[in-house]
């Protein structure tokens, strides 16, 4: 995924771009964020935003204090398009640009070639569990563990 973002400060600071690119996730906040705002009423780890199959993506408020908002509501996750607003303490965050990767999977046909397929519901769960901080994973490893064991099961009961 790449996005190119335009944040804007509510304090009259000049406009900046940043591009975000080759990641499932990216992570918003005041420190250790893939998009880093120097504004005391972002938290540390504020909001994600995330790839989710081929054609979706969302963002994620990561239970902060002030909130999140997209295009003056807030919410705890949306999906989000270009021309969209994010709102973070005193900073605008506007989608420019999003070009999404192909999650596309193949698989070998019967004539010897491969076909694209989709990759199962389960797979795409642990690919966007797996891409989010250490921090945001605690406690769902029971969750992606039985994820990958059902995935597992259902591709030993169709051999």
């Amino acid at each position: 995924m790449r996005i190119r973002l335009c944040v804007e400060f509510k304090d009259g600071s000049p406009a900046q771009e940043h591009m975000l690119e080759n990641r499932a996730a990216f992570t918003i906040g005041r420190s250790n964020s893939d998009l880093t705002l120097s504004d005391p009423s972002c938290s540390r780890s504020h909001a994600v935003i995330l790839q989710l199959g081929e054609a979706k993506i969302q963002i994620r408020d990561l239970q902060s204090r002030n909130g999140t908002f997209l295009n003056g509501k807030r919410i705890s996750e949306s999906p989000i398009s270009e021309g969209d607003e994010i709102h973070i303490g005193d900073c605008i965050i506007r989608i420019m640009e999003i070009e999404l990767e192909s999650q596309s999977w193949t698989q070998a046909t019967e004539e010897g070639g491969n076909a694209k397929i989709n990759p199962p519901p389960l797979v795409e769960k642990v690919v966007v569990l797996n891409s989010w901080p250490d921090q945001y994973r605690a406690g769902k490893e029971a969750e992606l563990e039985k994820f990958v064991d059902q995935f597992s099961e259902d591709q030993i009961k169709r051999a």
